[in-house]
């Protein structure tokens, strides 16, 4: 069962599927974007903020060969041991 729960209609949120990579692991999951008045936090900003972990759900976790090991419903990812993140989708981000 899954314990998290985001009415994304009420949510002051973006939500991306993204794919991270680490030294170790492969993981494709949904983060959450803040919005800040009418615009969403940028990706940079998250990975450059003063946070040390990136909250991921609905993740699936494949060794580096992209083997499916297990699929939590929630990780958080150190985010010094983060080697690439893009979104799944790359339609979801606009070029400024």
């Amino acid at each position: 069962m899954n314990d998290i729960n985001i009415n994304e209609s009420n949510s002051h949120a973006e939500v991306i599927r993204v794919i991270v990579i680490t030294n170790t692991l492969q993981l494709e999951g949904e983060i959450y974007l803040t919005r800040v008045g009418k615009s969403t936090r940028r990706l940079t900003a998250l990975l450059h903020s003063d946070k040390d972990f990136l909250a991921m759900t609905d993740v699936t976790v494949c060794d580096r060969s992209g083997n499916p090991v297990q699929k939590p419903p929630f990780l958080q990812v150190n985010i010094k041991h983060i080697e690439a993140l893009w979104p799944s989708d790359p339609s979801t981000f606009k070029a400024d």
